[in-house]
């Protein structure tokens, strides 16, 4: 009963937080939108949107490209998976933190970093002595997102893999199953429902992309996120906007609820068998290890590559190797440009103000999550599960606008945002968190108290080391992604809060582009701390799995 009880007040409270900072403004949103458009303008904007041509281009496009996106990430990402969550490597916790890198970066540093490794003059067509145009089309737009969700679908399909009993391997392999039939009937199947995670998470987050669809999308390319932007900011239309905000919220749902239809089938017929630690291996062949350390170089150039580009270029601002922009961010009187007149602050201050918000909102997503998954355990919860993996495919440009509308003379802008930010980063931290918990025997706990340990002996030397590397993956979550958030604080502080992002873009829209990028350098220095800082805590002991 006690559980019970415990499981509702979650349940409710979690409710209640999405009703009043997710729901409540979104009604609001549209309710201004309907009220502007006057009596019979939302309808009849509705019904010019449905019935246009180019929206139905634009819808084809924007599922294309996000199917397209999380294809690709998901087959680059499986050979890695399975090598990482059965073999230990050596510098496999550095990669594991450097991995992060891409998923948390800013749009502008993502534009820059492509432009400058893919781009017509990029290292790639100097290298080769080519001028391929690989960026400016969809494959350009396929291949960002790939670079920011690869480590995603690595960590989310690494985990899966890791928690698959070896039993089920050993006993394939006494009854003369070899290594192909073993991946084609258990790793194959009981690893679905990582991949297909992977694949639906990866594909709403393509689905409601922005940044990288409107610069490298142009004008023949748009999803339903950039008709949003350009009809609310540069046509100054809000009906319109909405209508594309409602079009593109009724899909993203409509997705959601038949992907987690799918997602449960496989989830809750899995078998729970306890993990095992997991033995040495036999040594490796010579062919296999080859493949291995090839498949690795690739995916290392696929992910490193554009970061190199971008902290070469940061270091050679006029084609002599110098780091004066670095520091001109500290001391701006060398390159004589005020560099707080142009970001509105200090980087010092947009360090820590970037960390607080981060951690902040980061610290109350991981904590909903964490209660939620608990709550939830064992449950099949449809409706509230639907809820509760909404705002992935719902835009952000909408949320932070409605936010603003309903709240913006009530909460401070630091509250606001971070409140808004929570939902950024809850839907990737719920998944993880939900596979750990679900992965846990409550069997451990009844053992221990039956041996005389009392409640809080039982999680902290019972629970808290087997569910360690799941909570410290949803932690890093947590953290990376409002680290990273730039529509939110735009749209809500309009400016008057700078963070990271806000003070890179700042700086590139006044021409500063090496100071540009050596923040940008900066900041991927920061989180690169702060991954392995929390990678680090969980020692390197994988035994109850995790990526």
């Amino acid at each position: 009963m006690t559980r019970n009880r415990r499981g509702r007040f979650f349940s409710v409270g979690g409710a209640l937080y999405f009703a009043a900072f997710f729901l409540a403004p979104l009604s609001y949103f549209y309710f201004r939108a309907a009220a502007e458009a006057g009596p019979g303008g939302f309808a009849a904007a509705l019904e010019e949107v449905l019935s246009s041509p180019a929206t139905w281009r634009t819808l084809v496009f924007s599922l294309a490209q996000a199917a397209a996106s999380a294809l690709f990430c998901v087959a680059l990402a499986l050979p890695g998976a399975l090598i990482s969550a059965r073999r230990d490597f050596p510098g496999k916790k550095i990669l594991r933190s450097a991995g992060m890198i891409p998923f948390v970066l800013p749009s502008i540093i993502v534009v820059i970093a492509m432009i400058g490794f893919y781009g017509k003059n990029g290292l790639l067509n100097r290298l080769f002595g080519t001028e391929l145009n690989l960026i400016y089309n969809p494959a350009g737009i396929v291949l960002a997102h790939g670079f920011y969700n690869v480590t995603l679908a690595l960590r989310i399909m690494g985990e899966g893999f890791a928690g698959i009993d070896l039993r089920y391997h050993e006993i394939a392999a006494s009854l003369g199953d070899g290594p192909v039939r073993r991946f084609l009937r258990i790793l194959l199947p009981l690893g679905a429902p990582a991949a297909a995670t992977a694949f639906i998470i990866i594909f709403l987050y393509s689905f409601s992309s922005f940044g990288i669809v409107l610069v490298f999308g142009g004008v023949a390319f748009s999803t339903l996120e950039v008709k949003t932007y350009t009809e609310m900011h540069v046509k100054l239309n809000l009906s319109t906007s909405s209508v594309y905000a409602l079009l593109q919220l009724v899909l993203a749902v409509f997705f959601m609820l038949l992907a987690g239809k799918l997602i449960r089938r496989f989830q809750f017929s899995r078998p729970r068998a306890p993990k095992t630690t997991i033995p040495p291996g036999p040594a490796v062949p010579p062919g296999k290890k080859a493949a291995a350390l090839l498949y690795f170089l690739i995916l290392g150039i696929f992910i490193f590559g554009p970061l190199a580009s971008l902290t070469i270029r940061s270091l050679r601002p006029m084609g002599v190797w110098s780091a004066r922009a670095f520091a001109a961010l500290f001391r701006p009187e060398p390159l004589g440009r005020d560099i707080e007149g142009i970001i509105r602050s200090g980087i010092p201050g947009v360090i820590l103000r970037s960390l607080l918000l981060s951690f902040g909102s980061g610290s109350a997503a991981f904590l909903l999550a964490l209660a939620l998954s608990f709550a939830l355990r064992g449950r099949k919860s449809p409706l509230l599960e639907g809820l509760l993996y909404l705002p992935t495919g719902m835009s952000m440009v909408s949320l932070g606008i409605g936010l603003r509308l309903l709240y913006g003379e009530t909460l401070p802008l630091p509250l606001l945002i971070g409140a808004a930010q929570v939902f950024v980063a809850f839907p990737v931290v719920f998944r993880i968190l939900r596979t750990t918990v679900e992965e846990f025997h409550p069997a451990y706990l009844e053992t221990a108290e039956s041996l005389g340990a009392g409640k809080g002996r039982a999680l902290r030397d019972v629970a808290f080391p087997i569910l360690r590397r799941g909570l410290l993956n949803g932690l890093a979550y947590s953290v990376a992604i409002p680290f990273t958030d730039f529509t939110l604080v735009m749209t809500i502080g309009r400016g008057e809060y700078v963070t990271f992002p806000v003070a890179i873009y700042r700086l590139i829209g006044f021409r500063s582009f090496d100071l540009g990028m050596a923040l940008g350098v900066l900041y991927i220095l920061v989180c690169l701390g702060i991954f392995f800082w929390i990678d680090s805590t969980g020692g390197s002991d994988d035994t109850f799995g995790g990526n």
